[in-house]
């Protein structure tokens, strides 16, 4: 086990031994200091290693259809979520996303979003989290203000992007989660991929960003606030 994993553990560790004794967590908690740490690599596929446990529970919205909902539902463990990502993050690299790129995305809760997230971290791409409630006009001004490379949307809100297809750059890589269509790279396309996926650096510092999060509107435009690793 890394330095870094161990300080991070240790640290997780002494929060969940004091979750009931806030005074002493206060007091007493130090955030690790660490330089060289990519979180995906470093803690989550080193717990996810062999743990057969489910990690991701995403429910049916329909509850009052009964088993029916139940078998809807989607279930992935920690292990599976592992490997989906890692081979997210090669199907990512093989569209020529590499680290600091930008990718807007435009999805719901579903299992692919969670793939993603933990992709991006592992190739040290950068996310533009949209909300899908989020009209055209945005999606656009997002995508050239944090010069977007790559834009992921399902098949309910492509729409929004067709309303303004002919402002794009023809180098925007797009991505669709659902049936392929044309113009449109399947995300299905990920899994056939390899889910060995290592480091594409030795170090990966903290302070490498990993989101982009358009926050107030000041004078008609988005403030964008840039999180990075260390403050995810």
């Amino acid at each position: 086990m890394k330095h870094s994993t161990e300080q991070f553990l240790r640290a997780r560790n002494f929060l969940i031994e004091n979750r009931t004794n806030y005074e002493k967590a206060y007091r007493d908690f130090r955030w690790p200091e660490l330089e060289d740490f990519n979180w995906a690599f470093d803690w989550f596929d080193v717990m996810a290693e062999n743990n057969s446990n489910v990690a991701l529970w995403l429910q049916a919205d329909q509850p009052d259809q009964g088993d029916r909902a139940s078998s809807m539902d989607t279930k992935l463990t920690f292990a599976q979520l592992s490997e989906r990502s890692s081979q997210v993050a090669s199907f990512l690299k093989i569209l020529g996303i590499n680290k600091g790129d930008r990718i807007l995305v435009a999805l719901p809760n579903v299992a692919p979003l969670w793939d993603l997230m933990l992709a991006a971290m592992k190739l040290g791409a950068v996310l533009v989290p949209t909300s899908v409630q989020v009209p055209a006009h945005e999606i656009l001004e997002r995508i050239r203000r944090a010069q977007v490379k790559m834009v992921i949307t399902d098949e309910e809100r492509i729409s929004k992007f067709s309303d303004f297809s002919d402002k794009l750059s023809k180098d925007l890589i797009r991505v669709l989660v659902g049936n392929r269509t044309a113009d449109w790279i399947s995300f299905d396309d990920a899994y056939s991929c390899s889910p060995h996926f290592v480091l594409p650096s030795k170090l990966c510092r903290v302070t490498h960003s990993y989101f982009i999060l358009p926050r107030v509107r000041l004078r008609s435009q988005n403030w964008f606030v840039i999180r990075t690793t260390a403050i995810p």
